[in-house]
């Protein structure tokens, strides 16, 4: 395992991520991203916490918290693209490999906890209501 991960996004140097030690519980990806890339938030349940600031994102970290019991606030659903793929993006212009399967499951999640489906039109039209 690496004991700590510094990186640092080209286009704004003074950006750095420090990120916890990769554990057996976590996967690198052919791009070295760490698993998962994305964290869903909603109906009661996070998979993110505050204490994953450097990872979510201040706000990103707050949603999460804000939605995870005992707060239990009625966040809408949502989920939160990690700040290492955001790092990739800004470095290569490219994704992560895989980050597009990742994606839409996360979609498909987010469909699913708000009953509505994107591009399902107004008033239901397409079954469901659009997002």
């Amino acid at each position: 395992t690496r004991e700590n991960v510094r990186l640092r996004c080209y286009r704004t140097p003074r950006l750095s991520l420090h990120l916890p030690p990769i554990t057996s519980t976590t996967s690198t990806t052919m791009s070295g991203i760490r698993s998962p890339m994305i964290f869903s938030f909603g109906s009661g349940e996070a998979d993110g916490d505050k204490g994953m600031r450097d990872l979510l994102g201040g706000k990103g970290a707050n949603l999460h918290e804000m939605t995870r019991a005992p707060l239990s606030l009625p966040v809408p659903p949502g989920f939160t693209i990690t700040t290492e793929v955001c790092t990739v993006y800004a470095a290569t212009h490219h994704f992560p490999a895989g980050f597009d399967r990742v994606l839409d499951a996360a979609i498909a999640r987010l469909e699913k906890d708000a009953g509505k489906r994107f591009g399902g039109g107004v008033g239901g039209g397409g079954g469901g209501g659009g997002v």
